[in-house]
Order: C-alpha cells, then structure tokens, then sequence
C-alpha cells in the first residue's frame, strides 16, 4: 500500500484508478465528485473510492490537507460504489490515519497493525454511513418527484426516515450543504 499525505492549493482533477484509494480529508472543506454526484467533505470526511470509479474533488478554500492511502484491498473491501465515512467524536478514523502516515517508513509490522486497526474502523461505520446516505436520497427523491406540490410536508418526510426530525435534518444538510427548505426551493427554481 502506498501512502502520501499533501497540502494542495489548487482543485484535483478528474481522475480514476486501477486500485482502491482512500482519502482522509484532514483540514478544509469543499465537495468530492464521485461518478458524477456531489458530496460534501469537511475535516474527518473519509471517502473510500474502489477501482475504477471516475472522481474529483474542489475545495472552498485555499489549502486543504488529506492523507490518501491506495492499494490492492479487495481483500478487505467489496465495494461497488464509493462509501463515505464521518469520524466519530474521537476522530479515531483521522488518528489512525495520521499514525499510519508517520510511520509509513518505520517497522513494517507496526504499520500493517496500524493500517488493521484502520480498516477495521472503516468496515464498523460504512453501513451506519450507508443507512444514512440512503434515507437522505430517499427524502431527496421525495422532494423531487412533488416539488410542484404547494402543500408538500417537509417535517413528514423527514420523520418518515426512521431517524429523528433534528438528526436527519443535519444529516441532509450535512450531505447535500443545504437545509431541506433551501434544497426545496432550489429544485423549485
């Protein structure tokens, strides 16, 4: 597994790979676009990209920080589409990252323990992650297919995701950069 970890001043292009590549995005924010949809990242943002999947990213700001880890880890993964990850509170998935990064020239063994620890915490949280993109798109398709419809509940749609109205509301911002109100009146527009 090769690594490398870099601040960029600029946007990075459109792009693939023949490898998994994983991105820790450390500092910044901005938007990766991964087979043409956009998401939203921001400090503790990880982004688990498998082989073959077109992506770039744009950042807000003028220096963002990521720590990019790629290799063969069809092993360790079978993906098919690109998982998205949100550190927890202890920002573990960035420690871990920033561990592996300053000793990827150390012993060998601490690294593949490190890197385990690591792939362990990306295997825990991608479905949690998961569950949670798919009710933000089902709410997302829902205001799509009625927003011509001047009586839509917004608060109905959200308490109909399983989730409670607060957490699924910051989730759908969170995703998508905008409020449920605000990405209703821009379909509208």
């Amino acid at each position: 597994m090769n690594l490398s970890i870099g601040k960029v001043l600029r946007d990075c292009p459109i792009h693939k790979h023949s490898y998994y590549q994983i991105i820790v995005y450390t500092q910044g924010t901005g938007t990766e676009y991964v087979d043409g949809k956009p998401v939203r990242f921001q400090p503790g943002t990880i982004f688990i990209i498998p082989p073959g999947v077109v992506h770039f990213s744009t950042q807000d700001g003028d220096i963002f920080e990521d720590i990019s880890m790629r290799g063969d880890l069809g092993h360790i993964f079978s993906l098919n589409t690109t998982a998205v990850v949100l550190d927890n509170s202890a920002n573990e998935g960035v420690m871990l990252a920033k561990m592996i990064h300053a000793n990827r020239l150390g012993n060998r063994e601490y690294v593949t323990a490190l890197a385990n620890a690591f792939f362990h915490f990306l295997l825990e949280n991608i479905k949690q992650e998961n569950d949670i993109f798919l009710a933000v798109k089902t709410i997302i398709e829902a205001i799509n297919d009625n927003f011509y419809d001047s009586t839509i509940d917004l608060k109905a749609l959200l308490n109909q995701s399983g989730y409670s109205e607060d957490y699924i509301r910051a989730q759908f911002k969170r995703i998508t950069g905008k409020t449920p109100t605000e990405f209703l009146t821009k379909v509208r527009i």
